[in-house]
């Protein structure tokens, strides 16, 4: 599992509560990685990975924004 934008990168809190409701999928958090703002969140015994993938959403709204005026689909 992959936790990316601001609240995924930045917010220990909803990582735990969306993590904890997944658990019977095999997904187990690791609390101190969490709490850290780790790369890997997931604990050793876990089933699942658990990781954070940063992102930049303003430069990918913005890259997605040129192609369309590049290509004349922007109206």
């Amino acid at each position: 599992m992959e936790s990316a934008t601001g609240v995924g990168e930045h917010n220990a809190f909803i990582r735990e509560r969306i993590c904890a409701a997944l658990a019977f999928l095999g997904i187990a958090l690791d609390a101190d990685a969490n709490t850290r703002n780790a790369a890997t969140l997931s604990s050793a015994h876990r089933q699942v990975v658990v990781a954070v993938e940063p992102t930049n959403e303003e430069w990918i709204a913005a890259s997605h924004a040129l192609s369309c005026l590049a290509s004349g689909k922007a109206r």
